[in-house]
């Protein structure tokens, strides 16, 4: 598959930004987090801004975001086919990520396929972004297409008020790696309904000698169980031993504080609980532009380890996509044993 950007440009406001509106700052949880982007395959004002390097405010200068148009050859049947989403080829059909100083906090790129097929590929600032605020903007934009402007709920920008910026100098945060790391290899795991049923039931399975399970495991515990303990398998089997481990998961805090945080507030609001990262009952496959909703929802391949889980176009499934060092991906394949 081939794609050809045919034209770019930036889209502006379709009115100003009120003056008191244009520096937005930013809270100390966005602070936390690296100015790479979040990258997605399907106008808040704050997004035709530019963040103010080494600031803690995003200028609302109205300097637009980026709009591709790209034509991908082939068809999207074709590509749609589970060979070719385990490839690198859907990182084609996103906008390339960069470090936002300066640059559009947000790119969209726009793919016609040959057949009549589209993608949209999304890729916005971890800045002032996290993956409810990314999919709940989508959804916004989808709707504003099929039925108008006036049917879109509002966003708040005001996270700040409830965390403000903190001088973050002493803390040392993530920051992604600069150079590609070529030794990292990805591993696309569908969990369908069956397979959840079944890991439900082994679970209440292996707690029957010690007491039974006080509540349901949820689709997500299930998962990651299996998931951790391939991987702990696969740790021991690759080093001679076991090695002490531990995992987070990063939650919507939205409705699980104290804070009157409104449903729509904007930018990073999660948190650490007990290295994976959960996308699971967010709006992913609710954005309906009028074609009815995406056939697929994806991440892009990022070179760097870690665990993405996402739900299943059927909203009952789970989709796991698992990027380890090649070496211990060939353990980590080894050890997976379900049986349906």
């Amino acid at each position: 598959m081939k794609v050809q950007i045919l034209a770019r440009k930036l889209i502006t406001p379709s009115s100003p930004t009120p003056l008191n509106l244009q520096k937005l700052k930013i809270s100390c949880l966005d602070q936390n987090f690296p100015s790479n982007y979040y990258t997605s395959c399907i106008f808040y004002y704050p997004a035709s801004g530019r963040y103010v390097k080494g600031s803690v405010f995003i200028d609302c200068n109205d300097n637009g975001a980026e709009y591709l148009e790209a034509k991908a050859s082939g068809c999207l049947s074709e590509f749609l086919k589970e060979g070719e989403l385990e490839t690198e080829l859907r990182n084609h059909l996103a906008p390339p990520i960069f470090q936002p100083e300066e640059s559009p906090l947000l790119i969209v790129q726009f793919n016609m396929f040959e057949c009549g097929g589209l993608a949209i590929g999304i890729s916005v600032t971890h800045k002032i972004v996290d993956g409810f605020t990314l999919f709940t903007f989508v959804d916004a934009w989808a709707t504003a297409c099929r039925i108008g402007i006036d049917k879109v709920h509002s966003p708040s920008f005001q996270l700040s008020s409830f965390c403000p910026p903190k001088d973050m100098s002493s803390i040392k945060t993530f920051s992604p790696r600069s150079k590609r790391d070529n030794t990292i290899v990805e591993k696309r795991i569908v969990f369908n309904g069956a397979a959840l049923s079944s890991l439900k039931a082994a679970a209440h399975v292996n707690v029957n000698n010690s007491g039974s399970l006080k509540n349901e495991p949820s689709r997500v515990q299930v998962v990651t169980a299996f998931i951790w303990r391939a991987l702990i398998k696969a740790s021991q089997a690759r080093y001679g031993c076991l090695c002490p481990s531990y995992l987070t998961h990063i939650v919507d805090m939205r409705r699980r504080t104290a804070l009157p945080i409104p449903g729509n507030m904007c930018g990073n609001f999660g948190n650490m609980s007990i290295a994976q990262f959960m996308m699971c009952r967010f709006p992913i496959y609710e954005a309906d532009f009028g074609w009815e909703r995406p056939e697929w929802v994806s991440s892009v391949y990022a070179p760097m380890e870690g665990i993405l889980l996402l739900d299943s176009n059927d909203g009952d499934g789970i989709e796991a996509w698992v990027r380890l060092k090649e070496n211990t991906m060939l353990h980590f394949q080894q050890m997976l044993e379900i049986k349906y």
